[in-house]
């Protein structure tokens, strides 16, 4: 909650000294808020660590996961710390039966002028790469902005797999003031339980 209330007061103080940009995101604001938005703190983490994408403001991806996709689950497989990457494994299910499974790298790099890594970048199995903002990570949840949807204002909301039945209000709070009006729940622990194993490999890298 700390950590919360100091990244709110960030935000605050970004919005008042930069007022000059009235179309930059507020949470691309940089003063001060660069602590909060370390992708590579929220990458390194332990192989098995899991994720799950509790929700986002759309459900169609052209890239990986496909149409209608929901119970998507992320599982880190390996880490490189020396490249600031990582390889996951991303289980989730889609329009079409069964569930399906896709391996890709993410990497921890830099974007609009940052001094330390704000943004991850996927590589997908076809060759091509996406880079998502971060706009908020602890070590609960990610709030993400995915620049190709709605306009720029696209997020997904990743928590850790066992804060699922506890979503923090403050992680679901930023969501609302920060993205896109737009809100799927995709993660239902009911509907979705436990990870199963896949029937569908999707790709590789």
């Amino acid at each position: 909650m700390l950590l919360l209330l100091l990244a709110l007061c960030s935000l605050l103080q970004s919005f008042c000294c930069e007022a000059a940009s009235p179309n930059l995101p507020l949470w691309q604001k940089r003063t001060g808020l660069e602590p909060f938005q370390n992708a590579w703190r929220s990458l390194n983490a332990a192989p098995g660590t899991e994720y799950v994408l509790y929700q986002a403001t759309y459900r169609h991806d052209n890239y990986s996961w496909g149409q209608d996709f929901k119970c998507l689950t992320v599982k880190t497989i390996s880490v490189d710390k020396t490249h600031k990457c990582v390889t996951s494994n991303f289980t989730f299910q889609n329009a079409t039966p069964g569930i399906h499974s896709v391996i890709e790298k993410v990497k921890a790099v830099r974007t609009n002028g940052s001094r330390t890594p704000n943004a991850f970048q996927y590589e997908l199995g076809d060759g091509r790469s996406v880079t998502d903002n971060i706009i908020y990570t602890d070590r609960v949840c990610d709030l993400l902005n995915i620049p190709y949807k709605q306009n720029g204002k696209g997020c997904e909301l990743w928590v850790r797999k066992s804060f699922v039945n506890k979503v923090p209000k403050c992680c679901l709070f930023l969501f609302k003031i920060m993205c896109a009006n737009a809100s799927h729940l995709l993660y239902d622990p009911e509907v979705c339980g436990d990870a199963q194993k896949p029937t569908n490999q999707l790709g590789q890298n």
